[in-house]
């Protein structure tokens, strides 16, 4: 099989502003401080958007039900977050087969992936992490919905104080 790669680019935003925004809506998910797996890591895993991939957020991994946590406020958000930070790449993989007696040749692609690992934050990061997000906000066009939603994570950070 002859694999060749077409690099990680972004076409918008940075690596480091992804990887940075990712943690910090991490932080901000409110069941996401309380669970046990969080004191070990989690991993966001965003695909790469080109002609073959729509691209963006493809799970949440842990060692726990992402759905219990994932919410779609929270889905919301990482997708404004790869919007802003979108990249493109892929992944060609080229193969022969030989199948009763026939010889089939093939290219398949596969999106890149970007996984960024969350650690479990200390209240203060926590707190933080919703003031710098609320900050990064500012002018994005779905702007009152997820400052809503910021507000909702916070209250749920500070009542747990």
């Amino acid at each position: 099989m002859n694999e060749t790669t077409k690099p990680i680019e972004f076409t918008r935003g940075s690596r480091a502003e992804l990887e940075k925004l990712t943690k910090l809506a991490a932080f901000t998910l409110p069941k996401l401080g309380t669970l046990p797996a969080f004191k070990t890591e989690v991993k966001v895993i965003y695909e790469s958007k080109n002609d073959y991939h729509n691209g963006g957020l493809m799970e949440l991994w842990g060692t726990f039900k992402a759905k219990d946590i994932f919410t779609k406020q929270a889905r919301e958000l990482y997708k404004l977050i790869f919007e802003y930070n979108c990249f493109s790449g892929l992944d060609w993989s080229y193969s022969e087969r030989n199948h009763s007696g026939n010889r089939y040749k093939s290219y398949h692609s596969s999106p890149r992936e970007i996984k960024v690992t969350v650690e479990s934050p200390s209240q203060h990061e926590r707190l933080e992490a919703a003031k710098e997000l609320r900050s990064w906000l500012e002018g994005k066009s779905q702007k009152k919905k997820l400052e809503l939603i910021l507000r909702i994570f916070l209250w749920t950070i500070l009542r747990k104080v």
